[in-house]
């Protein structure tokens, strides 16, 4: 359960870790700086008064995924909530469905845009790999992620001062274990690096949770990187798609992160408006006029 103190907590750490890299974005990219800055400012909240949860109704969040670590929270809860469903949805059809935690990478690399375009490339090849393996023309010889029936994936990318260091978490649906050393060998292959690993993941909600959130967490840890190298990621891993779906589990759609999901939620609630405001780096929360019974 969210209370509104907890919610509010959350989001405070979360913006008052942005100082520095606000204070760096007014000098280089003030536009930005503006952006960022006035990221959840405004909250509207909803409180259901017998349970104490709490929800999002409305927001601004400033959908700077790249470089705003409340965003990045907020992107990864609902993208995790929509590919929770789905999971389930399947794995009930099918009981030997088995869900693992894959990470593919690369070498480190001076250049985090080239770093990010040899990655996407080895995954397009291994992907049209598969594809053509399963197609019915049987010119190409299956490979291990022949295995993998559907899955989510996201990049991610750090840099702890040896270079930018771009990999890729996958939470993927198999009915076979993969085997890693060949999967390594391949990934190599398309241009990959050679370091393969995955978890295995139980089925059941409690079990998917954390992995899902783990797989679809930031797209680079933001306290580790400085704000000049996270300026330079925002810029560059604009120009590509750090989250996607594939196979069984293609189309899951990222929710609008200024709204929670109010679904199931019933009963009496009061609404509350919470502000932030920069010169004491916390909310305020006041009181908003709608009082009622919730119709959903």
């Amino acid at each position: 359960m969210s209370t509104a103190i907890d919610l509010l907590n959350k989001i405070t750490k979360k913006k008052r870790s942005q100082v520095e890299v606000l204070d760096y974005l007014l000098k280089h990219d003030p536009k930005l700086h503006y952006r960022v800055k006035s990221c959840a400012s405004f909250l509207l909240l909803r409180e259901w008064i017998e349970s104490g949860e709490t929800k999002i109704l409305n927001a601004n969040f400033c959908k700077r995924h790249q470089i705003c670590p409340s965003c990045a929270v907020r992107r990864g809860a609902r993208m995790a909530e929509a590919a929770l469903d789905r999971i389930l949805y399947l794995m009930a059809l099918d009981s030997n469905l088995k869900a693992l935690h894959v990470t593919l990478t690369l070498p480190n690399t001076k250049s985090l845009e080239e770093g990010l375009m040899d990655l996407k490339t080895a995954w397009s090849l291994m992907i049209a790999h598969r594809r053509k393996a399963l197609s019915k023309s049987g010119r190409h010889q299956k490979i291990e992620w022949c295995k993998v029936q559907g899955g989510i994936r996201s990049v991610e990318v750090t840099n702890k001062g040896k270079g930018w260091h771009p990999h890729m978490h996958c939470l993927v649906l198999v009915e076979e274990y993969l085997d890693l050393k060949k999967l390594s060998k391949e990934f190599q292959s398309f241009g990959g690096g050679k370091i393969v690993w995955a978890n295995k993941i139980g089925s059941t909600e409690q079990e998917l949770v954390p992995a899902l959130l783990e797989v679809l967490k930031y797209p680079t840890k933001f306290s580790e990187l400085s704000p000049k190298q996270r300026l330079e990621f925002y810029n560059v891993s604009r120009k590509t798609r750090l989250t996607d779906s594939f196979g069984i589990l293609r189309g899951i759609k990222l929710g609008d992160i200024d709204q929670d999901d109010m679904e199931g939620f019933t009963g009496a609630y009061r609404d509350w408006i919470a502000r932030w405001y920069h010169r004491k780096q916390g909310y305020s929360l006041y009181p908003a006029d709608t009082w009622g019974d919730s119709q959903d």
